[in-house]
């Protein structure tokens, strides 16, 4: 057989594929106080206008962040930031379980939406927690709001009130319109989106502890935050899918 059968064909729908996955698309971050926005109606194969994925923001030694899907949350397998956590708080140690609590990981919700305060920004990711969805869900099912409507849709307006993890959100209904007065605008911006699916991607179990092995160019130090002994890290979130203060992104 031929070597040259090693070779197989790039197609213009790979092509495409990894334009979307590198799409320069920019994260809308919620500002303190008042913030409207405009959510995009759910893409073609999605049940609703977001993505909700389990992440990891560990801290290890040396300053690095290590941020991962879970793979227990998400896909029910192994994950070693959740093993570390369990056998922490299995120590019986009243500390060992109030650390394991660092280990676990939170909900992240994530939308294509609007900055009706920079509309020149176009459609932007926007991540948000567990108390803003269940408004959102609030404002479809019980009040039969409609606000991803392209036509007749509403804003939605948000106030983000504290810091860290005294931060809280409060989500009402705005005004009701179009989504943009320029449409040959907004298709544009929509040509451009990236697949959230992409965002759900879960890391086998070596490639995350081999990110905590060179985390910081700490090795072993870093690797130590998985490993036996006392808590070594800090993490943003916990288990119970709450808002926990500012999002990464």
């Amino acid at each position: 057989m031929s070597q040259l059968s090693k070779f197989g064909t790039y197609t213009k729908d790979a092509a495409a594929k990894g334009r979307q996955e590198e799409s320069t698309t920019g994260w809308l971050k919620l500002k303190s106080g008042t913030n409207v926005i405009r959510l995009m109606p759910p893409l073609v194969g999605m049940a609703e206008p977001w993505i909700t994925i389990f992440q990891h923001f560990i801290k290890v030694p040396g300053g690095s962040q290590v941020v991962f899907n879970c793979p227990r949350r998400m896909n029910n397998d192994r994950c070693p930031a959740c093993e570390r956590g369990d056998r922490l708080k299995a120590s019986g140690n009243p500390a060992d379980e109030k650390a394991a609590r660092d280990f676990y990981a939170s909900a992240r919700n994530i939308a294509f939406a609007i900055n009706r305060d920079d509309p020149d920004s176009g459609i932007q990711l926007m991540p948000f927690g567990t108390t803003v969805k269940k408004r959102l869900r609030h404002f479809r099912e019980k009040l039969g709001k409609n606000y991803t409507d392209l036509n007749d849709g509403f804003d939605i307006v948000i106030e983000r009130m504290g810091e860290g993890m005294g931060t809280e959100y409060q989500c009402d209904l705005g005004e009701q319109g179009p989504v943009l007065g320029d449409m040959d605008k907004f298709e544009s911006w929509v040509g451009e989106l990236p697949e959230l699916a992409g965002f759900a991607k879960v890391l086998p179990y070596d490639t995350i502890v081999e990110k905590f092995a060179t985390a910081g160019g700490g090795g072993v130090a870093s690797n130590k935050a998985l490993s036996g002994g006392g808590s070594s890290t800090s993490v943003q979130g916990d288990e119970n899918d709450v808002d926990d203060g500012d999002d990464p992104y």
